[in-house]
């Protein structure tokens, strides 16, 4: 799909649609968590949370400030696999993780600028609550 027309407004769609999905992981965390705190939201990523599809670890753990290092993802894999990683993979999956902790939480923000969708390394996940 790279370079074809219509490429661009696939990917906007695409993200259109991971951000909705976002949000609704977000309510769903939200609604079933016994409060939506920092702490609370951010258990949920502790190993051996995801241990089926991620290989990951706590780089950074204060009480604002959450960090993870993902060396393995089994979405990249697949996606890279089926030659639609990049652009088209970050907008189907790896998008939606900025929409769940505003909605769990709209003090929360995910910050990132790795994927391994994207070709890098590692992703670098890093969750940061805002002041009041």
């Amino acid at each position: 799909m790279r370079g074809e027309p219509g490429a661009e407004e696939a990917v906007r769609l695409l993200t259109q649609y991971s951000t909705a999905q976002g949000r609704g992981v977000g309510a769903q965390q939200a609604a079933r968590a016994p409060d939506t705190t920092f702490a609370t939201f951010t258990r949920a990523f502790r190993p051996p949370a995801y241990a089926r599809s991620l290989v990951h670890e706590v780089v950074e753990d204060t009480d604002t400030a959450f960090g993870l290092r993902v060396t393995r993802c089994v979405w990249a894999e697949v996606f890279k696999e089926a030659g639609v990683d990049g652009a088209f993979g970050h907008a189907a999956v790896c998008n939606m993780d900025y929409a769940v902790p505003t909605t769990f939480n709209p003090r929360l923000r995910m910050e990132r600028d790795r994927t391994l969708m994207q070709g890098h390394d590692h992703c670098n996940h890093r969750y940061v609550q805002d002041a009041e």
